[in-house]
């Protein structure tokens, strides 16, 4: 793949967002020959530090205020770090740039980054995931804990990420918590006791080109991922790729989308969907010939033909390096896999500040390879 056949047209890609993923999509630009221009709140952003060319905005109110919105003059396409931007109100800023390829478009995005409307999305596409209930007041919170016996999941329904938003609710003490956050937009879930959880990561471009990465099993520690390990395998993995497939192509989505989900032995049940590269394929840095980042930036070019990328090893493993406690945290030296940093000045405790990748030759490796990770991690 390269970008070569887009040499009529000037190229440049806007990333809206500065964190991790916007500095990880950033660095890939710059591997690919593709010039980007990142939109952010702070010059001191991870994505920021990676580039010179930076336009800041800010967020009010749920809305977005752009310092130089004529910048997007000079840009021919606009991706997105994250799921979490009024998409209406930015499709109308950025209507009058006719020019301006916008991936994922608008549309998928609102509907994705909204639990009820995620959700809905999922059951019209006969996609598998736990029974769910829109909650909005204490007779519909009533309504959610007789159907699901008492034992159920409250999901506020935007802006929830790493736990935040998210409720377990199976005692009088935390139904009358959950009351408390009423009125209110959530979603309720059945609790659904799973063997594992899971995660599989997909590339659409713009001409139906679909390439998945493989299947991989995630660790949550207080609500955040902890690592990584894979490639693993499911008897339904086959069954839910067709339906994604089908999904993907008659939503027109564009860009890296990744399947959070729970193995429950005879099924694979969909928890979230992320419009976005995510934190579960950060592996693919150094797993694969294009990671998600660079697949992701070469499905918004229509040109590209196809979507491709080769294993490097045979199993691999992904862990997080969070903050913690301490005044400050010291960049890992010397590590025994490759260590990937964000650049984040402020290790408050639970956020990342990078992650380390470990690939093996072996099969069948990963455990091996966690063992190493949490050894390594232990000792920093």
């Amino acid at each position: 793949m390269n970008t070569k056949s887009q040499s009529k047209k000037t190229l440049k890609i806007g990333i809206l967002g500065g964190g991790q993923l916007a500095r990880l999509l950033a660095l890939e630009a710059h591997s690919l020959g593709l010039p980007i221009h990142i939109f952010c709140q702070s010059k001191q952003e991870p994505a920021a530090q990676v580039t010179p060319h930076v336009s800041l905005f800010s967020m009010k109110n749920d809305q977005i205020f752009f310092e130089n919105p004529e910048i997007f003059k000079s840009l021919s396409h606009l991706t997105f770090e994250s799921e979490f931007i009024p998409a209406d109100q930015l499709k109308n800023t950025l209507k009058k740039f006719k020019n301006l390829t916008i991936f994922p478009n608008l549309k998928i995005l609102k509907n994705i980054q909204h639990r009820t409307s995620q959700k809905l999305l999922i059951n019209q596409f006969k996609l598998p995931t736990a029974p769910w209930l829109p909650v909005s007041n204490e007779i519909e919170l009533q309504i959610a804990s007789k159907k699901f016996h008492n034992h159920f999941i409250l999901k506020s329904c935007q802006g929830g990420y790493d736990g935040y938003g998210t409720y377990r609710v199976s005692t009088i003490k935390e139904f009358n918590a959950a009351k408390s956050l009423l009125p209110g937009d959530f979603i309720a879930e059945a609790f659904i006791p799973f063997k594992r959880e899971l995660a599989i990561t997909c590339v659409r471009s713009f001409n139906n080109q679909i390439f998945f990465f493989p299947l991989v099993e995630t660790c949550q520690k207080n609500n955040r991922c902890d690592w990584v390990i894979g490639p693993t395998d499911h008897k339904k993995l086959s069954q839910l790729k067709t339906k994604i497939r089908s999904f993907l192509n008659s939503t027109d989505y564009v860009g890296s989308l990744t399947f959070e989900l729970f193995d429950q032995d005879n099924q694979l049940l969909i928890n979230e969907l992320a419009p976005r590269v995510h934190n579960s394929c950060h592996y693919s840095l150094d797993s694969h010939t294009h990671n998600q980042f660079s697949l992701h930036l070469l499905a918004g070019l229509k040109t590209i033909k196809k979507l491709q990328s080769q294993a490097i090893g045979q199993s691999f493993c992904m862990i997080n390096l969070l903050g913690n406690k301490k005044k400050s945290m010291q960049i890992p030296q010397m590590t025994q896999g490759q260590l990937h940093w964000y650049g984040k000045t402020d290790p408050r405790p639970g956020r990342k500040m990078g992650h380390i990748n470990y690939v093996s030759d072996k099969p069948n490796d990963a455990q091996n390879l966690l063992k190493k990770a949490l050894k390594e991690r232990d000792s920093f």
